[in-house]
């Protein structure tokens, strides 16, 4: 039973997302187009959102990956213990 209301809960907020999303897409997309002034050829401002895109992935991995902030080391002796006791 707690399964079926978990179910009903996520397709009832994906539900009222996907109609938050018709709602404001529908605006945007019936708003009369908006006259965008050309980038300038060579600007630099390009070269700076990919290096902060570049950093924000490297400086996620680095968090995800790094090793020593973990809190249950693996410890041989333990392990090799466990499985010796479980035959």
């Amino acid at each position: 039973m707690s399964r079926m209301k978990s179910l009903l809960r996520r397709a009832f907020f994906a539900c009222l997302a996907f109609g938050g999303w018709l709602a404001v897409s529908g605006v945007a997309l019936a708003a009369p187009p908006k006259e965008e002034p050309k980038p300038e050829v060579g600007s630099g401002v390009y070269v700076m959102l990919y290096f902060l895109v570049i950093f924000g992935i490297a400086l996620g991995m680095l968090c995800v990956c790094r090793p020593c902030n973990r809190r249950d080391r693996a410890k041989t002796e333990q392990f090799t213990d466990k499985l010796e006791s479980e035959k």
